[in-house]
């Protein structure tokens, strides 16, 4: 089984938040959408400026990170015309934002590709939702709202 993680959910793999053990459960290779790379350093750089981690803590995360991309633990989707057409459709479909349409057309495109695709990891509700509605087995967290 291969899953499909966004931006919060490859968070939690390298700064322990609720629900870390789910993320850390899911099997790699684990596909990724094109903007996931610039929204990991954001989330990361904003933990800094909040006071959250230091700032060589987020340098070193953020380079764990680019260091399993180059070792395969995710495969990245391109930002292509397919996933763009996609996200404008999953725009209307499901009201999402910009950048989580692009998650889930890149998800969406990605399991055209992959048979074994089937699961999809995010924290953010409506995104769940929609990549449920699509399909998608949501992977199980505690959220609170």
């Amino acid at each position: 089984m291969t899953a499909f993680a966004d931006t919060s959910a490859i968070v939690k793999r390298y700064v322990p938040e609720r629900d870390h053990e789910e993320i850390e459960r899911l099997s790699p290779p684990m596909v990724l959408g094109p903007v996931t790379r610039v929204e990991v350093a954001s989330a990361l750089w904003r933990k800094h400026r909040l006071g959250e981690i230091a700032s060589n803590d987020a340098a070193a995360l953020m380079a764990a990170f680019e260091a399993d991309i180059e070792e395969g633990l995710y495969v990245v989707v391109a930002l292509g015309p397919d996933v763009s057409d996609a996200a404008s459709v999953v725009v209307e479909r499901h009201g999402l934002r910009a950048y989580d349409a692009v998650q889930l057309a890149a998800a969406l495109v990605a399991r055209d590709a992959l048979d074994d695709l089937d699961s999809f990891a995010a924290f953010d509700m409506d995104l769940r939702a929609a990549a449920s509605a699509e399909g998608f087995a949501v992977v199980p967290v505690l959220i609170e709202r």
